[in-house]
């Protein structure tokens, strides 16, 4: 019977450290789940967007390794799918390192050490689809984390494109957990 080699404390330690990086990556998606997302504001995103594209580049290679690690003598017998992972491992991590930046760190953060706070801003859009009724977009954050939906129809009907809105909740001065949004005359 052949014996299997121990894992090194190096490959434990690199899927730990893979672990907690996809964990903290994806961490923002459950409070959306119950209904309060993490919302970070405008000065936050331009304050970290040159270290959120460095970290995006950087998982972006860490994956592609990972790939290719994994792959390695492997090409000829999985075909098309190991093509497809190798060329979308990328844009997965370039995903998953700026969300770790820009959404994930600030808001354990706020998860943490946050108290009720509110932040403003401006409407991009109120336009609703079959997928989010009553949806406002605000023009301030980047796309996937700029959409509110299931608003009150008397508080998304008649804001426009220009129109302010206050989101508040727990949070801190980077970001704040959507508990209520408002229109600020």
């Amino acid at each position: 019977m052949l014996e299997q080699a121990k894992p090194s404390r190096g490959s434990k330690m690199s899927g730990c450290l893979f672990l907690s990086f996809v964990g903290v990556a994806i961490s923002p998606v459950l409070p959306e789940l119950f209904g309060h997302p993490y919302v970070p504001t405008a000065s936050w995103i331009d304050w970290s967007g040159s270290a959120a594209i460095v970290i995006g580049i950087l998982a972006a290679v860490y994956f592609l390794w990972l790939i290719t690690l994994g792959a390695a003598g492997r090409f000829q017998r999985l075909g098309a799918k190991t093509v497809l992972l190798t060329f979308a491992a990328p844009f997965i991590g370039f995903w998953l390192g700026y969300r770790v930046v820009v959404l994930g760190g600030p808001m354990l953060v706020a998860l943490a050490i946050g108290s009720g706070i509110e932040h403003t801003f401006t409407v991009k859009s109120s336009e609703s689809d079959f997928r989010c009724s009553n949806s406002i977009t605000v023009a301030e954050l980047p796309v996937l984390a700029n959409r509110f939906c299931g608003l009150a129809k008397e508080l998304a009907g008649p804001l426009g494109p220009g129109s302010r809105v206050s989101i508040t909740g727990r949070g801190w001065r980077w970001g704040v957990f959507a508990g209520s949004v408002r229109r600020i005359d």
